[in-house]
């Protein structure tokens, strides 16, 4: 407005940049500040005729679209950590174990340019405890195959429903379940206890407590016990229940421990009904020995209140628990 009213120049400071403006005879006319400041150095800037601002929110929206499009196209790289190529994921959180200083990065690549498992699991969140106990468990160098073995399984257990924990935990437990075959073994056995019942949830938790369930031949193990149970009178609802609650179940051996237990069981006077029952509700009755079983069912049976319960009862109970309360 003073240059429009009086014969004045713009004044700028020592970086060029304009500040206000003075009459001929050197009187100040106005000093601009603020948003008046900003207009004038956009309508007078001598070396660019348009201001970032505007542009940048412009372009805003045009960035925002262009990193929703990279982060849907890496989607499975975000939910399922540094699976994708490339991509490292910091999957440790408060869920992950302390394991003290780490030492040298574990990500340096073998002499074929290929990522080793340790490294890669390192990369995943496993702590370098857990890393210590997978390889001793192994049983040998720890080296299956990053792309074909650890990356699939891994995978396919979190697309199953299993937490990062949970996967940690089965690996840890049960490192040779990269040993497995996948599609051949486990996909099968899982795909079949779909099939007699068990949801996503039953399974998760049935693979987190007991992960050598993966190794087990679908023929050779998990139909023959299933259909046994189902001779004693178990419905799939029931076989579902008694595998999710005591997973070993289904490793034991017939001969030498489920079909003796059971006998031994009838002979005691217990009927079919109240052993379904049992296993239904307490499974890991088979899992006791049986020179226990027997020895606390004879002697509850001589207190006079021999049940299934009862029994079941006084099987969880220690030896100096169980002869403070019956003597024997």
């Amino acid at each position: 407005r003073a240059g429009a009213s009086r014969d004045c120049t713009l004044r700028r400071d020592p970086r060029g940049r304009l500040c206000g403006a003075i009459d001929r005879q050197g009187s100040s006319l106005a000093t601009l500040k603020g948003w008046r400041l900003q207009a004038m150095r956009h309508r007078h800037s001598p070396h660019i005729g348009w201001s970032p601002t505007p542009l940048v929110l412009l372009l805003l929206p045009a960035l925002c679209l262009a990193a929703a499009a990279a982060l849907g196209h890496c989607r499975s790289c975000l939910a399922f950590g540094s699976l994708c190529p490339g991509v490292r994921s910091n999957r440790r959180s408060s869920t992950t174990r302390a394991a003290g200083p780490r030492g040298p990065s574990r990500a340096a690549p073998s002499d074929d340019g290929s990522t080793t498992a340790e490294a890669f699991l390192s990369s995943w969140g496993f702590s370098d405890a857990e890393l210590l106990k997978v390889s001793k468990r192994y049983g040998q160098s720890f080296a299956p195959d990053v792309k074909n073995k650890i990356i699939p399984l891994l995978r396919w257990l979190s697309e199953l429903g299993l937490t990062d924990l949970a996967i940690r935990k089965v690996v840890v437990a049960f490192p040779m379940v990269f040993r497995t075959r996948l599609e051949e073994t486990s996909k099968l056995s899982v795909a079949w206890l779909k099939k007699l019942g068990m949801d996503d949830k039953q399974l998760a938790k049935t693979i987190t407590t007991h992960p050598q369930l993966l190794s087990l031949s679908l023929e050779d193990n998990l139909k023959p016990r299933v259909q046994w149970l189902k001779e004693l009178g178990m419905d799939s609802a029931q076989v579902s229940k008694a595998i999710t609650t005591f997973p070993n179940l289904m490793g034991y051996s017939f001969e030498e421990n489920l079909k003796p237990k059971v006998a031994m069981l009838l002979r005691l006077g217990f009927a079919s009904s109240q052993i379904v029952r049992a296993l239904t509700s307490f499974p890991a009755l088979l899992g006791y020995s049986s020179k226990r079983l027997e020895h606390r069912a004879q002697v509850v049976d001589a207190s006079g209140t021999l049940t299934i319960e009862a029994l079941i009862g006084r099987m969880s109970l220690t030896d100096a628990k169980f002869t403070s309360c019956f003597g024997q």
